[in-house]
């Protein structure tokens, strides 16, 4: 089976659209958070997940869509999800409320762990970015694949027993060129293979003037997307 696999979307409603035209033969897909929140397109998206129904885990920007009491140290992200808890529809709501945060799966005899972060216990010094093999080894070593997101970074890792991939950000790329990632991964093969993708910037821009999204995020968009 193919499995279409992405994460970071963040509301980026015409980079779904261009993710869904590279994806080709895709049987099923991968959600790993964050697909609310920084970029116009909520609904957009949540209803095409609705429809799509992809084995889903929940990131912190749909954790704080869900809990006013949690706010972001950047301005610009509290500022969307702000603007977001008045935007999304009642169904889409209720669909989040019905996610959770990790998620065991076996695809073709491939046992499969999916989460948004990787354990707080594997980071280096804190850091998001940092691991230690052998300590993602024994936490997640009997699995076959771990996908995880929130770093925004495309990143294959081949453990003792284990291979850790993050697709990437399909919605907010942080790649040097500005590029979008999602992940293929074969379930017979148990290999996977990051796609990269433009993301086509008009769509978005005049989303943000017309629905009051901050600013900031037409700079990062004519940045390609640093912040």
């Amino acid at each position: 089976m193919l499995v279409g696999v992405y994460s970071d979307l963040h509301s980026n409603w015409p980079a779904l659209n261009q993710m869904i035209e590279c994806a080709g033969n895709v049987e099923k897909w991968i959600c790993l958070g964050d697909s609310v929140g920084l970029f116009p397109g909520v609904n957009e998206v949540i209803d095409w997940q609705r429809f799509e129904k992809p084995y889903f885990v929940q990131g912190d920007h749909e954790e704080a869509l869900l809990n006013p009491t949690l706010k972001f140290t950047s301005f610009t992200a509290n500022h969307s999800i702000d603007l977001q808890r008045k935007q999304i529809s009642p169904i889409n709501r209720t669909y989040l409320l019905n996610t959770t945060e990790h998620l065991s799966l076996n695809l073709e005899n491939c046992s499969i762990f999916l989460t948004h972060f990787l354990s707080q216990e594997a980071r280096i010094d804190a850091n998001k970015y940092l691991f230690n093999l052998k300590s993602l080894d024994l936490l997640y070593g009997l699995y076959d694949v771990v996908f995880f997101g929130h770093t925004h970074f495309p990143l294959a890792i081949k453990g003792k027993t284990t291979q850790y991939y993050n697709p990437g950000s399909a919605g907010f790329p942080v790649t040097k060129d500005g590029k979008a990632s999602f992940l293929i991964f074969d379930t017979k093969t148990q290999k996977g293979e990051h796609v990269f993708f433009n993301i086509k910037p008009s769509w978005l821009i005049n989303s943000i003037k017309k629905n009051s999204y901050h600013k900031r995020l037409e700079e990062y968009i004519k940045n390609k997307f640093v912040w």
